[in-house]
């Protein structure tokens, strides 16, 4: 009995050095350029190198509105933040003192009377119809002044300057801002040669600075309740504006958001591309656009983003160019920066085929460096001083050694800069060693 439980000791001892044996061959194999095996060769190749990290989130369907003065259409202001945080009003200071004349009201010559008293349901790619046609109205000084000196003359004023039958006949006991209804009609001239209309294209130009539009944006307009005749101020309510669209939020680390914050803070746009699981994980682009909350959990802080989802514009689909365009809303979105975030260019999402709640992948640039050389990462060796280098295939097949600086990796694929004194460019063969298994090493 001894001596068959020793027999077992040395049986195991021996099968233990073996495998010892193995692995350190196998290691000296894989670490060693030189080492037998099927040489390969991979190509340099020249262009962007993206870093990801992956997260899960959710879909929201986010509710928004505003109501947009007529100040913000003749301003051209575009932004729906300044919209609603601006005030307006005309004094008679801005009118008085102005070197161009400035209206002071704005006369409604025509209103689309099916948008009267209610809210009117429209979307972004219909044709532009018209809402309403405004003609501006200026106080007419010139009449104000010859109204003074026939009061002056037929002594029917007591106002001994111009200044004084202005605030007499004009001005609001309470404030210096015009009040245009007491205004008599004899002192306000229109120019109806400077009329304009108002159409849906200004509702769009809105909703296109405020959330990514493809293929059409629904939304609403209320509050244009004003008649043929009606007087509106740059203060007046032109319309009322809300809509509804997608976006997702998603939770990352502080040491990937690092990264994510440095390029925003840089002016980069930082894009991700979302899987959806419910429709079997096909592909859209989002923008991450700000951070919605932080939270601090065993030292460690996350941070929850919301990312914009961004769908390729479907116009112009055909046999021939059957690839949807996100050009539209970033030039830089070509084909092949689409490509590189991992999104399909013919499977295109529409946003009526998202529902709120459905969950969804992301897969976000953490990282990204552009214009560089890229080399797959078993072409990269080390020498004795952990030095990384590549072999590169030189004049008569002879092989040639350039080391190298690494400045992003993937795990598959690594960016890298020659070293002062080296040579590598776009098409260079680098030489890698196909890797053998441990089982094949054994034998």
């Amino acid at each position: 009995m001894t001596q068959h439980k020793t027999r077992k000791r040395i049986l195991t001892t021996v099968l233990a050095l073996l495998l010892v044996s193995a692995l350190v061959v196998t290691v000296i194999y894989l670490s060693d350029p030189g080492s037998e095996g099927r040489v390969e060769w991979a190509s340099v190749a020249y262009g962007t190198l993206y870093s990801n990290i992956s997260a899960t989130g959710v879909v929201y369907e986010m509710s928004r509105g505003s109501e947009v003065p007529l100040a913000a259409y003749v301003y051209g202001i575009e932004n729906m933040e300044e919209v609603s945080e601006r005030g307006y009003e005309v004094n008679w200071a801005t009118i008085l003192f102005s070197e161009q004349p400035q209206p002071i009201a704005y006369r409604v010559s025509a209103v689309n009377e099916s948008l009267s008293e209610r809210a009117m349901s429209y979307r972004t790619d219909l044709p532009a119809i018209e809402l309403v046609t405004l003609v501006p109205v200026y106080f007419d000084f010139a009449a104000l002044v010859a109204a003074y000196e026939a009061q002056q003359a037929a002594g029917e004023t007591e106002a001994e300057t111009l200044l004084a039958f202005i605030f007499t006949v004009l001005l609001n006991e309470q404030t210096g801002n015009i009040e245009h209804e007491h205004i008599p009609s004899e002192f306000l001239r229109e120019d109806d040669e400077a009329a304009f209309t108002v159409t849906t294209n200004y509702p769009k130009t809105l909703l296109e600075q405020a959330v990514p539009l493809a293929g059409g944006q629904a939304y609403q307009l209320s509050k244009l309740t004003y008649r043929e005749g009606d007087m509106l101020t740059l203060g007046s309510t032109l319309f009322s504006l809300s809509f509804r669209y997608l976006t997702t939020l998603f939770t990352i680390s502080e040491y990937d958001y690092a990264d994510i914050n440095a390029r925003m803070n840089q002016g980069e746009t930082v894009y991700a591309a979302v899987a959806v699981n419910a429709l079997g994980g096909r592909k859209l682009i989002a923008e991450v656009l700000s951070v919605q909350k932080t939270e601090n959990m065993s030292g460690v802080s996350y941070y929850t983003l919301q990312a914009g989802l961004v769908f390729a514009n479907l116009e112009g689909l055909s046999e021939e160019n059957p690839y949807g365009d996100f050009t539209y809303y970033d030039p830089s979105l070509d084909q092949d920066a689409v490509r590189a975030l991992g999104v399909g260019l013919k499977d295109n999402l529409t946003q009526q085929e998202l529902v709120h709640n459905y969950s969804i992948t992301l897969t976000i640039q953490k990282s990204v460096i552009r214009n560089t050389l890229i080399v797959p990462t078993k072409c990269i060796f080390y020498d004795d001083n952990k030095r990384p280098y590549l072999l590169l295939q030189g004049e008569d097949n002879k092989e040639k050694r350039v080391f190298i600086n690494i400045t992003l990796s993937t795990g598959k694929d690594a960016a890298v800069q020659p070293l002062e004194g080296y040579q590598l460019e776009e098409g260079d063969l680098a030489k890698y060693i196909e890797n053998r298994s441990l089982i094949s090493s054994l034998f």
